[in-house]
């Protein structure tokens, strides 16, 4: 870049004719005086830049391994086996009884040790039924909002053996479940599974009115 004004503060910038790695700036400093005396100096100022050769950093000089994990609990694994309809409340509310299969597979052990897919249904699962203002579709963060509060949690004798309630596979049975009031008005309502505080299966529980 050439000057083109040669005033104070200007600055042009030369290369070498070679690979161009090195660059001088050379900036005005004064003007001569107006007219020359022949004392006035003559002074240029460089400054210089030139590239140094590329050093690449190799990724064991630089880097530090850790193992990497990914926690978390998978979504209740049970499927609405059967239901009752059990009573209406004074209130009007109508009162369910649920049979919960596990999933695909067969539960093991039994009582307080009962597992599905690797889930303790006596100690992980709980769960509870609301009124469906939803629009049938949960998000993450509702059925947080609903936990922890007025849930069931699953007791021995709720556990159902294999083969037994039903059931192919095992699995429980809720305790009595009553919903929103009343029922002719609120049909639409949502069971919700909770394990290990965590992760949610929910089913929508639809009442045909009469």
């Amino acid at each position: 870049m050439n000057f083109t004004t040669w005033l104070a503060g200007d600055t042009a910038t030369f290369k070498d004719n070679g690979a161009g790695t090195i660059k001088l700036d050379l900036s005005v400093s004064s003007q001569l005086d107006n007219p020359i005396s022949g004392a006035t100096p003559v002074t240029y100022a460089f400054k210089e830049i030139q590239a140094g050769a590329d050093t690449t950093l190799a990724k064991n000089d630089v880097s530090d391994g850790h193992t990497l994990s990914v926690a978390g609990e998978a979504a209740p694994a049970f499927i609405v086996d059967s239901y009752t309809f059990d009573n209406i409340t004074a209130a009007g509310e109508g009162q369910f009884t649920f049979t919960m299969e596990c999933d695909g597979e067969n539960i093991a052990g039994a009582g307080a040790t009962a597992t599905c897919k690797s889930q303790n249904m006596v100690s992980d699962v709980k769960y509870k039924l609301v009124e469906d203002t939803y629009g049938g579709v949960l998000t993450l963060a509702d059925p947080d909002a609903l936990f922890p509060a007025g849930e069931t949690s699953v007791v021995d004798g709720d556990i159902l053996a294999i083969g037994a309630g039903g059931t192919v596979n095992g699995g429980f049975k809720t305790s009595l479940m009553t919903g929103p009031a009343t029922l002719h008005n609120k049909p639409n309502m949502i069971l919700i599974l909770q394990v290990s505080d965590t992760s949610y299966r929910y089913y929508n529980i639809d009442v045909t009115t009469l």
